[in-house]
């Protein structure tokens, strides 16, 4: 029984890191002439509010879709499809996680409280300790800024670090770069 546990697991977080959409209820559905129906959706999963517009054009795309749109800003797990009586459910996941996994290919969970997260990079915000004078702070700065991950990087009076990042550089990848430099690494708790 353990062991049927562990699989179940494993599968459900491979599933969670390469597909981050997992199941879309139908919750209104009408049909039209010409073998077409326009249907309603619960998406249950998470899709990243900046990639919505891409995402629908994505969708759009597919040969059997004449419109796509998440209609609730305010519930981006709302969305409705107008498609030939073939397009399922089962479809739009596909669709949807395909294009999901062109830009969202790693574990949120594996990232610092504090992320904003963009197209192919992130920001990351958390306190330095270990600092020691303003030049100190412009080798770190200089020296990091060599790492071929890290886009940018900025340090501020307080010893607030702002680092913009590979997408999938994980919050150990990050940690490891300040430790090498003797550097401690504080999350901040609030944005």
């Amino acid at each position: 029984m353990k062991r049927i546990t562990i699989i179940c697991l494993f599968l459900l977080s491979a599933i969670l890191i390469h597909g981050q959409v997992i199941n879309i209820d139908i919750i209104s559905s009408k049909t039209y002439e010409h073998q077409k129906s326009t249907n309603y959706y619960n998406i249950s999963g998470f899709i990243p509010a900046y990639l919505i517009e891409n995402l629908s054009v994505h969708i759009e795309s597919h040969p059997d879709v004449e419109k796509f749109s998440f209609y609730d800003n305010n519930n981006l797990r709302k969305c409705m499809c107008t498609a030939s009586c073939n397009f399922n459910e089962e479809i739009l996941i596909d669709l949807i996680n395909d294009f999901l996994s062109q830009f969202y290919d790693f574990n949120i969970n594996n990232d610092f409280l504090n992320t904003e997260y963009f197209e192919y990079n992130k920001s990351v915000k958390f306190i330095v300790n270990g600092i020691n004078s303003n030049e100190h702070k412009e080798s770190i700065v200089n020296q990091i800024l060599q790492n071929q991950e890290v886009i940018s990087i900025e340090i501020n009076d307080n010893n607030i670090c702002k680092i913009t990042i590979n997408k999938t550089t994980t919050k150990q990848n990050i940690s490891e770069i300040f430790d090498f430099y003797d550097l401690e690494i504080v999350e901040i708790h609030n944005h």
